[in-house]
């Protein structure tokens, strides 16, 4: 069972700030609402690196692991296959345009592929809330931390 989820937000900051967040392990972590433990190799996002995040749910803390399938800083364009709790996969596209006056057009796709079966309707479910806003709680973590960052 899989669900789409797309938003995109305008951030004021230039396309090459706002790619240094999107490509960073370390803002990664912060837009994507966890706590890097690890990225393996380190440095800016590359194919094949894996990176080792704590989130929270429930009250729990929660393991995540991302892969990067592509980080293409001319066309600032980054694919990441994420692994997160209750057997939940992710497939995310982060797009980056220039809108002019210094700020960033950010396109970020997610299709969340859910276990099958019962157990698949049941994370579907308690889950309904965050999977439909979590994309959008993403930019507007990264929206914060580009206007910090100016």
């Amino acid at each position: 069972m899989t669900r789409r989820v797309l938003s995109s937000a305008l951030v004021p900051a230039a396309v090459d700030r706002v790619w240094e967040l999107v490509a960073a392990p370390e803002g990664i972590g912060r837009w994507a609402g966890g706590s890097l433990l690890s990225a393996e190799p380190e440095g800016p996002a590359a194919a094949g690196q894996r990176l080792h995040l704590l989130t929270s749910a429930f009250g729990l803390l929660l393991p995540v692991t991302i892969e990067v399938r592509e980080a293409d800083a001319t066309r600032c364009r980054l694919r990441l296959v994420v692994d997160l709790p209750f057997g939940v996969a992710g497939d995310e596209t982060i797009e980056l345009a220039d809108a002019g006056g210094g700020r960033t057009l950010v396109r970020l796709g997610s299709d969340l592929h859910f276990p099958p079966g019962w157990r698949g309707r049941a994370v579907l479910v308690l889950l309904a809330r965050r999977w439909r806003r979590g994309p959008a709680a993403s930019l507007r973590r990264l929206r914060r931390a580009a206007e910090a960052g100016r």
